[in-house]
């Protein structure tokens, strides 16, 4: 696959469900240099695209900023029909920030309680990953 037919792909989907989805099938189907350079056009996209920007949202980019969190670091996850998946950090990031206020509190304070005991949020990022994982 070219990396030009994945972004016209991508940016063809009817709902973000879908823009996921087409994501996921297009980064393994490219050459690493090519599955690089869709995770960084897929991350400003989505960035200035289909996140709302909330006080949430400024929360989480300010706390992987501060703490940085490599958002290209791929998570390997297993899915029930693909076995292991390779998901980026940042698309786990972008999973967080479409979730429903109620879930980011709650993904907030799982964060806040890592990070006070110096732990590990990628970890927890990982466990989010199985979610969508396929």
């Amino acid at each position: 696959m070219k990396l030009q037919t994945a972004k016209n792909t991508i940016t063809s989907a009817a709902d973000e469900e879908e823009r996921q989805s087409f994501y996921s099938e297009c980064i393994v189907k490219l050459s690493s240099e090519d599955a690089d350079e869709l995770i960084e056009w897929f991350e400003k996209r989505a960035d200035a695209l289909w996140t709302k920007e909330t006080a949430f949202t400024k929360w989480l980019d300010t706390f992987v900023e501060e703490k940085g969190i490599d958002t290209q670091k791929f998570l390997g996850v297993e899915g029930a029909e693909w076995g292991i998946n390779l998901i980026p950090v940042g698309v786990v990031i972008q999973h967080i920030k479409l979730t429903s206020p109620e879930e980011q509190a709650q993904i907030k304070n799982v964060i806040v309680k890592i990070d006070f005991a110096n732990g590990d949020v990628v970890d927890f990022f990982k466990h989010l990953a199985k979610a969508i994982a396929r």
